[in-house]
């Protein structure tokens, strides 16, 4: 199990590496390289959640367990936010209508104050993961996709 997520965390970097380079011969595609960096930081994300595994299963480093080190909350849970930002800002991009765009866009910023808001006032950083992170931002998400789809419909593309 340990081999399969050294490959995954490998594989996450080497697409990361090859989409910065794509994205380096052509600049002009700006969401290409917006996500290419979205998977470096995914890559790096992953790399270090790996350290409980490390403590866990290294007799040397168990003195480790009572420590910060030994939960990825404290990691994934700002990561969440980063991650529905980066997916929603992906398809908002994509949409024509500019009243939708703007709507979003306050939308998301909205987003953002309320989990960093519900990160720092409740005892969910460093305990589990963020249930309004989750929420809001799949229900954002699931909305932004579905009016994508509905422009595309909508159009000839």
């Amino acid at each position: 199990m340990q081999n399969l997520t050294f490959l995954v965390i490998l594989l996450e970097g080497i697409a990361a590496i090859s989409g910065l380079y794509y994205y380096q011969k052509k600049p002009t595609d700006k969401a290409v390289g917006f996500f290419s960096y979205f998977l470096l930081l995914t890559f790096f994300v992953e790399a270090l959640a790996a350290i409980p595994k490390i403590i866990y299963w290294n007799e040397p480093l168990h003195f480790l367990k009572n420590t910060f080190l030994y939960s990825n909350f404290w990691l994934y849970n700002p990561y969440l936010i980063i991650s529905f930002v980066v997916y929603i800002l992906y398809f908002t991009w994509n949409i024509s209508n500019k009243k939708i765009r703007q709507i979003i866009n306050r939308g998301l910023i909205l987003y953002v104050i309320i989990c960093i808001a519900n990160l720092i006032f409740s005892d969910v950083f460093f305990k589990s993961h963020s249930v309004v992170t989750y929420l809001t931002g799949t229900f954002l998400l699931l909305g932004v996709i579905f009016y994508y789809y509905f422009e595309i419909l909508l159009s000839s593309k």
